[in-house]
C-alpha cells in the first residue's frame, strides 16, 4: 500500500511539473517562428548546460531589434560559419565550434516581447526594456547595459487569475529562490540522496523549490494580494519578505 501511495504521489509531482513546463514553453518560440516586428528577445537554453546558476532562466543572450525576423536569421542556423550565437559563445567560453554546436543543437529557444506591448515600438523604451532584462536575467553573453532598468509596469497586466500566479511564481523562482549546485540532493519521497543531474535529482529539486514557494506564499499572504499587484507591481514586490532588498537595490541603481 505504501509503495502504491508513493507511486501515486510521484505521478502527481511529475504531472504538475509537466504542466508547469508546458506553461513555460508557451512563452518561447524557435528562431523560425518570428514576425517582422520590433522586439526584445531573450535566447535561452532549454536545459542548463552552458549557463550557470547566476544566469536566470538559462539566459544566453538578450537583445533588441526593429525587425525580429531578420535579426533571428543571424542565430537560426547553428552550423552557418557566421552564426553570431556560436561565435559569441566560442569567444566567451574559449571552446571549439564543434563543441558549442553540439551543446546548442535542440537546446535553444527564444522568448520575445513584441507588438503585444505598446511600448515596444518606441526605440528608447525598447532599449530600456532590453537593459532591464539584462539586469534581471544576467545573460551569459551580455557585457553591456548591465545597469539598465525599466519598471515592470511596461508588461501589461491582465485580469486572469492565472496570470497573477504565473507572474508571482516566475518571479520567486527566477529572482529569489536559489537552486543548489551539489552533486547530490536529498529526495524526500525516496528518503535518500540521489544524483542532482538524474531524473530523480530534477524531481527532488522541483519538490524542494515548490515547497519553498508554498511556504513563501503563506508567509506573504499572496492569495489575497492580487489587487495590490494590479495597482502597483513595484510596491507589491518591494513589500514581500525576501524580495525587499532586491527591489531596494534596483531602485538605488535606477538613480
Amino acid at each position: 500500500m505504501k509503495r502504491e501511495n508513493k507511486k501515486e504521489e510521484r505521478s502527481k509531482v511529475l504531472e504538475k511539473q509537466a504542466h508547469i513546463e508546458a506553461l513555460r514553453s508557451k512563452r518561447y518560440r524557435s528562431f523560425k517562428i518570428m514576425l517582422r516586428d520590433p522586439a526584445v528577445y531573450i535566447i535561452c537554453e532549454k536545459k542548463k548546460i552552458l549557463t550557470g546558476i547566476r544566469n536566470k532562466c538559462n539566459a544566453l543572450y538578450v537583445g533588441e531589434s526593429t525587425m525580429m525576423a531578420k535579426r533571428a536569421s543571424a542565430y537560426a542556423d547553428l552550423k552557418h560559419p557566421n552564426n553570431e550565437l556560436v561565435a559569441k559563445l566560442m569567444n566567451k567560453l574559449k571552446k571549439p565550434r564543434e563543441y558549442i554546436i553540439e551543446k546548442l543543437e535542440g537546446n535553444v529557444h527564444v522568448k520575445c516581447y513584441d507588438k503585444k506591448f505598446k511600448t515596444i515600438n518606441n526605440d528608447l523604451q525598447r532599449q530600456e526594456i532590453e537593459g532591464y532584462m539584462i539586469n534581471r536575467l544576467n545573460p551569459l553573453l551580455n557585457t553591456s547595459k548591465r545597469k539598465g532598468y525599466f519598471k515592470r509596469s511596461f508588461i501589461e497586466k491582465k485580469e486572469n487569475e492565472g496570470d497573477y500566479w504565473e507572474e508571482v511564481e516566475d518571479t520567486y523562482k527566477t529572482e529569489l529562490y536559489v537552486f543548489g549546485d551539489t552533486k547530490t540532493i536529498y529526495h524526500v519521497g525516496k528518503k535518500d540522496w540521489v544524483k542532482r543531474e538524474s531524473v530523480d535529482g530534477h524531481e527532488a529539486m522541483h519538490i524542494q523549490c515548490q515547497r519553498s514557494f508554498n511556504t513563501w506564499v503563506k508567509e506573504n499572504n499572496i492569495k489575497n494580494r492580487k489587487d495590490e499587484w494590479k495597482e502597483d507591481p513595484e510596491a507589491f514586490y518591494a513589500g514581500l519578505t525576501g524580495l525587499r532588498d532586491l527591489w531596494k537595490y534596483k531602485k538605488e541603481k535606477e538613480y
